[in-house]
């Protein structure tokens, strides 16, 4: 939005200093775009490392996390559900989680498991019931120990079958980017210099 201001008021009312910080700032852009992608080429085994970290770390401490952190197990929600699976590695990673646990109660048993992995299930486990307001759900059999789908390999190929749609989508915006800030630069030579335009401001 900053950037989008500077462009719109320096390209209206011919300021050559909003011009010039706007260029700035598109270069700047664009260089961290393409030294994320190399990074992101070079350094790929070393981030799925990490990444296997911080998600493991999250899912232990899911449902113990203070506000601020609400949006990160909404995400984990959300890829759990989009892709239809449940753990990074395997579903076996949420029995690390306190909440899930084997439940006793009038003499009949159940086993906790986050509700979001439920996409998971083999189409003829129907055994669970869903309390959203917690998180978790109970099933009379533990289906963590089921062999469930992963979520490392689910989004791994997803981005493997995307891939060419993620490159042309970036490459559009860095375009995109060159575009406006060739127009910028040609605007900023193109304004009279001796004549101050922030005159206009006062």
């Amino acid at each position: 939005m900053m950037m989008g201001f500077l462009g719109c008021i320096g390209a209206l009312k011919e300021v050559k200093c909003m011009l010039g910080i706007y260029f700035t700032l598109l270069v700047f852009l664009l260089a961290s775009q393409i030294t994320v992608a190399v990074l992101i080429y070079t350094q790929r085994k070393s981030i799925e490392k990490q990444l296997s970290i911080v998600v493991k770390q999250l899912i232990e401490k899911y449902h113990n996390m203070d506000a601020m952190h609400q949006s990160l197990e909404d995400s984990w929600d959300f890829i759990q559900l989009q892709f239809s699976c449940c753990g990074w590695n395997n579903s076996r990673e949420w029995m690390k989680n306190p909440h899930v646990r084997r439940n006793e109660s009038g003499g009949s048993i159940s086993y906790s498991f986050p509700c979001s992995c439920h996409k998971s299930f083999p189409e003829n486990a129907t055994d669970f019931n869903i309390t959203q307001q917690t998180g978790f759900c109970l099933a009379s059999t533990n289906p963590l120990t089921k062999n469930l789908k992963s979520c490392k390999n689910n989004v791994f190929a997803w981005m493997k079958d995307n891939i060419i749609s993620i490159m042309i989508v970036c490459i559009g915006i860095s375009f995109v980017e060159l575009f406006a800030m060739t127009l910028s630069m040609l605007l900023c030579r193109n304004i009279d210099p001796d004549y101050d335009k922030l005159i206009r401001f006062q």
